[in-house]
């Protein structure tokens, strides 16, 4: 745990300092956002378990699914990162527009939908996904566990973080995961519970519940 939180307070700080070196360097929107708000509460710990599970497996490829993308920024500067979203425009405007700033040429994005990954069969060995499974609609979150399956190298690891309650709920708002206005109220997340943890078990991968 003292370890954990360490990595957490790394995180921390290192959104701190990426912040500084932009507004440094002339990027004041996306530098002053990052220094307002470097890393939410609820993310830090999530962040410092990526974080430790990297530095344990030392990977040299690894793969992101989440929201927002701070973490795969500090990841690249020991690993080649491809970091994916399906629509959100901060993909490029932010997060690129920061890695490119940092040097990180290991840093690399696109578009992508997580239920069909455009990537070969067994291309990752660390892929980890915050904040986004929960978010697709239908039967979405079990289609997207099943690429993450396909597209991770036999022994690979994948970390998933989604909302677990005592009793499962989807939830619906007139704002998207985004937080953007939808003109009608829409599937907004899915909360678990531990029964409905299962629609995540897929055969092709062992999966350990913390």
């Amino acid at each position: 745990m003292t370890r954990l939180r360490s990595l957490g307070f790394f995180c921390f700080f290192r959104a701190i300092s990426i912040a500084l070196k932009s507004v440094l360097c002339g990027e004041f929107k996306n530098g002053l956002k990052l220094l307002i708000a470097p890393v939410g509460y609820w993310r830090f710990w999530p962040n410092a378990i990526v974080l430790s599970l990297a530095r344990q497996l030392a990977p040299q490829r690894i793969l992101d699914i989440s929201s927002p993308k701070l973490i795969s920024l500090i990841l690249a500067a020991n690993s080649e990162i491809l970091a994916l979203d399906l629509d959100d425009p901060q993909l490029e405007s932010r997060w690129a527009r920061t890695a490119r700033l940092l040097g990180l040429q290991s840093y690399s994005h696109r578009f992508e939908d997580a239920r069909d990954l455009k990537i070969p069969n067994a291309t990752y060995p660390f892929i980890y996904s915050l904040s986004v499974i929960e978010h697709i609609p239908g039967g979405g979150d079990t289609e997207a566990m099943r690429e993450i399956a396909r597209v991770l190298t036999p022994g690979g690891k994948a970390l998933i973080e989604v909302p677990l309650r005592y009793d499962h709920q989807d939830v619906y708002r007139n704002y998207d995961s985004k937080g953007f206005p939808v003109p009608e109220e829409r599937f907004y997340e899915r909360l678990y519970s531990p029964e409905s943890t299962s629609r995540l078990m897929i055969p092709e991968l062992k999966l350990d519940r913390k």
